[in-house]
């Protein structure tokens, strides 16, 4: 259950993900690596089982997955 604190709906996620150090060259990077990281999961779990359908999905969702406010401070 998320706290007052805690009330991203992705801040137990970021919690744990948080840390992850990015491999990607920093002047190759369009997205954080903590955004990829949630729409792939919230993808996963609605049957995406591959990068393009995780594409898809991230596309298709875009406008639910803005409200989900990804960059919330860590609780």
């Amino acid at each position: 259950m998320l706290t007052d604190k805690c009330s991203s709906p992705t801040a137990l996620i970021e919690k744990h993900f948080g840390t992850l150090k990015d491999p990607r060259a920093l002047h190759n990077i369009e997205h954080l690596l903590i955004d990829i990281i949630v729409i792939n999961i919230c993808a996963t779990i609605c049957g995406a089982n591959n990068w393009e359908a995780v594409a898809a999905y991230g596309i298709t969702k875009y406008e639910w997955l803005k409200t989900l406010a990804l960059r919330y401070p860590l609780c």
